[in-house]
């Protein structure tokens, strides 16, 4: 049930798959039957976030171990941690995968209030880990240009994911392994430039009153390309 629901979403969006029709999909006679499981649409959404993004949060969490170690007494480099949160995102998307999970994620991401209700520490704590190393690494950063960078990044790596997953399902003919490694490649370099890129004079106006700005706050406002 839970991989029918998760194809009707990613393939016609929230709103548009049914409970019905994934009673149907899923060769399910009694029409309660999801509802009977998992209680509601939000509840079934749970469990295919559940189901899928475990083990992807285990090897993000596994590589930023990995990373800390490697740096000793210094902090991840900022490539470093946004392959953590990049890579994991297209675990398995190879020639001849046949998965939706990434369109489904995408379909559930722009659902900002089901989004509110369904993610939770539990299918993201390496991601909340990559955050919390991205501020440790850009401490002058003022914080709400580094919270919506965060949102930006994350946003534009399940874009980019699905994207590629969508490809596969449909035109795999146009791809090799070598384009499929450099469209991932080049994905960690574009999230890692959402957060070295300077700040623009236009960002950094709108963080606050420049007369009560903080000293770290002016230092990135000096530095800003107009």
């Amino acid at each position: 049930m839970l991989e029918a629901a998760e194809r009707l979403y990613a393939l016609k969006g929230v709103d548009a798959a049914s409970i019905r029709q994934i009673n149907a999909e899923a060769g399910q006679k009694n029409g309660s039957a999801v509802h009977n499981h998992f209680g509601s649409r939000e509840g079934l959404i749970d469990a295919i976030l559940e189901l899928r993004t475990g083990a992807r949060d285990k090897l993000r969490l596994e590589m930023l171990d990995a990373l800390k170690e490697g740096a000793g007494d210094a902090l991840p480099a900022i490539r470093g941690v946004a392959e953590a949160m990049v890579r994991p995102q297209f675990e398995e998307l190879t020639l001849g995968a046949r998965t939706c999970h990434r369109r489904f994620v995408k379909q559930v991401h722009q659902r900002h209030e089901l989004m509110d209700k369904v993610l939770s520490n539990r299918h993201d704590l390496g991601l909340r880990d990559c955050f919390r190393l991205i501020r440790r690494r850009l401490p002058e950063a003022p914080t709400p240009i580094l919270h919506h960078r965060c949102i930006h990044a994350n946003a534009n790596a399940i874009d980019s994911a699905a994207n590629l997953e969508e490809r596969l399902d449909i035109d795999p003919d146009s791809l090799t392994e070598q384009r499929i490694a450099l469209h991932i490649e080049c994905c960690i370099d574009s999230i890692a430039g959402v957060f070295t890129a300077p700040i623009s004079a236009a960002a950094a106006a709108l963080v606050g009153d420049r007369d009560k700005a903080s000293p770290a706050l002016e230092r990135w406002r000096d530095r800003a390309v107009m």
